[in-house]
């Protein structure tokens, strides 16, 4: 078994807030461009969660860019 990567993967839900705009937040199936914006946090994590069930995989958030946290584990 192999050990999961420390950030997200293509096909993977990525949740994103630029750091100037704190109502603000881009949702995307990577590697594409944002599709979804959400204004609020909560909304935010509600939607990568389904997202991400919905195509077993992951769904990460960022606020940098740099950092990762994973908030949905669907993956096999």
């Amino acid at each position: 078994m192999q050990p999961r990567p420390a950030g997200p993967t293509s096909g993977d839900v990525l949740v994103s807030r630029r750091t100037a705009r704190a109502d603000r937040y881009e949702i995307s199936v990577l590697p594409a461009e944002a599709h979804i914006v959400a204004t609020r946090y909560q909304e935010a994590m509600q939607k990568v969660r389904e997202l991400a069930r919905g195509l077993a995989v992951d769904g990460w958030y960022t606020a940098d860019h740099t950092h990762f946290a994973r908030i949905a584990r669907h993956r096999m």
